[in-house]
């Protein structure tokens, strides 16, 4: 312990070598004060000791925060938010993932993972208690990082203690988005800007506007993740509204400011556990409707940066759309069903269930909604709570495909072509009555004109419209446009950066 102090005490004279003490010291008054020394820094090394374990910890636990929050949300956010709060227990932020829910049990003990719910949950052997529920388990490496995190103290950086969790990660660090693409992408998504002459275009991690009708490029907008799931502009060309991220892991719908040259600016952003299949702008540009994929909708207003959110459906809402008023607005779920809500309300006006499959389109025609589900059938109803059924259309492309809904014309994409329907009302005779005269009634009918033909054989997998033309992308990154006044049929132009 001598040592320790860089001290040399003689202890068989009666000089001592330490500068400024008197040569003639005590003997049994060093020993004495050795002793006392020697015993301080053995109590002080246990604290000395703990404070740095405890200190390592605390960083380890808290390197560890960002992978526990990124297991989490993909694995557990989906049936634990607070939208959808599965045994009243939400992981939404780390705050409230402290709480314990109808269990009563606390959900993380700091220290000991054997006594926190969370981590019992996670190796239960008994199939009703084991999370998550009707999935497979996590892995063990998963459940290890669970436990240390745990086991280290279960700390979280402060500022993100009630951060929301969505939010807080995101995948898009782990995207590059390159200068030039080595080869061309599938276009997943196209809007047009009204009243411009420019296009947007889904690329890998980013969309690309470009100029129209050739396709040189004017900007590269980043947005989350690397894949793309809508593209939507508001009618006044104001707003860009991107729906992207990882499927199954991420997703984000961000709101760009467009007006103007300049670079878009970041309006607002919302994050969730999987990408949201399909987003729509009000007819006023003031209001955002997203469907997501754990079967509920946030409806965003665009003034006032708030948001309202509903569970309308038991499975992922795949589409949205407004009616012309903006009073209305529908969408189609994977669980069969197309739904009508009062959007100023939020309450349910009509559920139709009459689909044999998921509904991958939905839109409005005048007063009248539309909805197209997975066996190929296209069906207009009234839109009311009777759900009556007003005119129909089978046979057609049998997957789940978007609705374009322009003027009085109905867009489907079938393959390389885009099918296009009229609505056509009229009064037909109805047999005959008492009195010998004709009877009448007024019937709907759906009536197919020209088709739109790409011109090659690789599927359309986008469709856009704006006043002046149809915009289609196909999955072998080929735009395709049609001008509607028939001026040229179609142009074309390769998306490859």
């Amino acid at each position: 312990m001598i040592g320790l102090l860089g001290t040399d005490y003689h202890m068989n004279g009666t000089k001592s070598q330490l500068q400024g003490i008197p040569s003639v010291i005590d003997n049994s008054k060093i020993y004495s004060g050795r002793l006392i020394l020697t015993w301080m820094i053995y109590c002080a090394i246990p604290f000395m000791t703990a404070l740095a374990q405890s200190k390592t910890e605390v960083r380890e636990s808290l390197a560890q925060s960002d992978e526990v929050a990124l297991l989490l949300k993909k694995r557990c956010l989906s049936c634990h938010s607070d939208s959808k709060k599965e045994g009243s227990y939400s992981i939404s932020s780390f705050a409230k993932m402290r709480i314990a829910g109808d269990s009563d049990k606390g959900p993380i003990i700091q220290g000991k993972p054997e006594e926190s719910e969370l981590y019992l949950r996670l190796i239960s052997t008994n199939s009703d208690e084991r999370m998550p529920a009707e999935s497979s388990p996590l892995s063990a490496e998963n459940i290890a990082l669970i436990k240390a995190w745990i086991l280290a103290g279960a700390n979280v950086p402060e500022s993100n203690e009630s951060k929301s969790m969505a939010s807080w990660i995101s995948e898009r660090k782990s995207v590059t988005t390159p200068k030039h693409y080595p080869s061309v992408l599938p276009i997943t998504a196209i809007g047009i800007r009204p009243q411009s002459d420019s296009i947007f275009v889904s690329g890998y991690g980013e969309v690309i506007e470009r100029k129209l009708p050739g396709g040189e490029e004017l900007k590269r907008i980043e947005v989350s993740g690397e894949q793309i799931a809508d593209i939507e502009v508001t009618t006044d060309g104001n707003f860009l509204g991107v729906s992207s991220g990882r499927p199954g892991v991420h997703g984000e719908v961000q709101i760009w400011k467009i007006n103007g040259g300049a670079s878009p600016v970041l309006h607002w952003s919302d994050s969730s556990s999987d990408v949201s299949a399909d987003i729509a702008f009000s007819p006023n540009g003031k209001r955002l409707a997203i469907g997501r994929a754990d079967g509920t909708l946030r409806l965003v207003d665009l003034e006032l940066l708030e948001s309202k959110l509903i569970t309308p459906h038991a499975d992922a809402i795949l589409a949205v759309a407004w009616s012309s008023s903006g009073h209305h607005f529908i969408t189609g779920s994977r669980d069969r069903t197309a739904k009508i809500f009062d959007a100023r309300k939020m309450e349910l006006i009509a559920n139709y269930d009459r689909h044999a499959r998921a509904v991958g389109g939905v839109a409005y025609h005048a007063d009248n909604p539309l909805s197209f589900d997975e066996t190929g059938h296209l069906r207009m109803w009234q839109g009311d709570d009777n759900d009556k059924t007003v005119a129909e259309r089978d046979n057609l492309a049998r997957f789940l495909e978007h609705l374009v809904v322009d003027g009085e014309k109905i867009y489907l994409a079938d393959g390389p072509d885009i099918r296009s329907f009229q609505v056509e009302r009229k009064t037909i005779e109805d047999g005959k009555k008492d009195d010998g005269e004709p009877k009448t009634k007024k019937v709907t009918q759906l009536k197919e004109q020209d088709r739109l033909a790409s011109g090659g054989r690789d599927w359309i997998l986008s469709i856009a419209t704006s006043p002046e033309m149809i915009a289609a992308g196909t999955e072998s990154g080929e735009v395709v446009l049609w001008k509607k006044d028939g001026s040229k049929s179609r142009v074309k132009f390769l998306m490859k950066p």
